[in-house]
């Protein structure tokens, strides 16, 4: 980059940041995925974080090449909304904008680069309320080279496990009685509450960290749209029982709280 671009990128505000967030996400130019990522850096001790980490810290498969092209794409979208120039910038695709989210680079343990948030952008983004808690809150399991990610399928059902555990002890703790319907396909909640004559049907989704981040079937969201007794409740650190979480949303406050974006397609043949 030529310093005149750098110094414009050091010059930037937090209502610069502000108000190109907010653009973006009334747009849906910001997908859930590059928001999670924004509050996992946020998140990160001294704001630093690489690649590979925030793979971990939003659940992201694919790993840190995944990563790359996701928070490459934000930075591009980030970079012209705030009509910064392009000329003068390398040919690389994801290293011609990522200075305006991550400034400042340096090369952590392993030979890892490691990233820290433009300070603006950590304003604004506290500012937005996007993220919660900044700069230490950030699960340790997530920040080391093992473990985190999407786990493998008897990792995840030990998240399933302990997040439904968690809530029908929850229920039951307040004079519910809980019968399991998790064996029932496609009906759109894993658990049948009742209490006198109130009545829940709820969904619980497990989450090893602290992103509020779920995968949704097409019964659960129609659920959410239809079934008044609908109750979606999210477990963070569903496997720390000291500092698990359990967050309740009715079936509107749901689809007025997440931004829903697909995540696969069925292709057939026409």
């Amino acid at each position: 980059m030529t310093k005149d671009i750098y110094d414009r990128i050091d010059e930037l505000k937090a209502r610069h940041f502000t108000a190109a967030l907010d653009a973006l996400w009334n747009t849906r130019k910001i997908t859930e995925i590059q928001r999670d990522m924004l509050c996992a850096q946020y998140r990160a001790p001294n704001y630093t974080i690489t690649a590979s980490q925030l793979a971990r810290a939003v659940h992201v498969k694919e790993g840190y090449k995944a990563v790359n092209l996701h928070y490459g794409r934000l930075a591009h979208r980030l970079w012209q909304q705030l009509r910064l120039p392009s000329r003068g910038l390398p040919s690389r695709s994801r290293a011609r904008w990522i200075g305006v989210l991550e400034p400042e680079w340096s090369r952590g343990t392993g030979g890892h680069w490691k990233g820290k948030m433009h300070p603006s952008l950590v304003e604004a983004l506290k500012q937005i309320g996007w993220c919660g808690n900044a700069g230490s809150d950030l699960p340790e399991h997530l920040l080391s080279p093992a473990g985190g990610g999407f786990g493998d399928p008897e990792q995840n059902a030990r998240v399933e496990r302990g997040a439904v555990d968690a809530v029908t002890k929850h229920y039951q703790s307040h004079g519910w009685r809980v019968a399991s319907k998790e064996e029932e396909k496609n009906l759109g909640y894993d658990l049948l509450c009742r209490r006198r004559s109130d009545e829940h049907h709820v969904e619980v989704k497990g989450v090893r960290g602290t992103l509020r981040s779920v995968v949704m079937t097409k019964s659960e969201k129609k659920r959410a749209e239809h079934d008044r007794a609908f109750r979606l409740i999210a477990v963070t650190n569903a496997l720390d029982a000291k500092t698990r979480r359990l967050q309740e949303f009715t079936g509107p406050e749901f689809l007025r709280q997440f931004h829903l974006a697909p995540i696969a397609f069925v292709a057939a043949l026409r």
